[in-house]
């Protein structure tokens, strides 16, 4: 199985959770033969550092595309907030959310 993992390591220690994650993940990968390719996507106070915004169009395009083509998303550490805004920017108004 080949998948392309969209990464989202937030704020935080959400990197350091994606870290260990991604070792997990190439460890799984290589006992049952699959290939796992990652893209980095910025959003919550590094995009904010990077770009100026919590989330850059251009990175919720890049998670538009992921989902569009059956792929995974790994979202870390992040504000409730920011995953809420995110949830309803890539499935649109339809998304219904639990009470949070």
């Amino acid at each position: 199985m080949n998948k392309t993992i969209a990464l989202i390591p937030g704020d935080g220690i959400g990197p350091e959770i994606v870290e260990q994650a991604v070792k997990v993940l190439n460890a799984i990968a290589q006992k049952f033969g699959h290939t796992f390719s990652y893209e980095t996507i910025d959003m919550g106070g590094i995009a904010i550092d990077k770009w100026g915004e919590p989330l850059p169009k251009a990175m919720l395009e890049k998670c538009r595309g992921t989902f569009a083509q059956k792929k995974a998303c790994l979202l870390c550490a992040l504000p409730w907030v920011y995953i809420v805004t995110f949830a309803l920017l890539l499935y649109g108004r339809s998304l219904l959310l639990p009470a949070l």
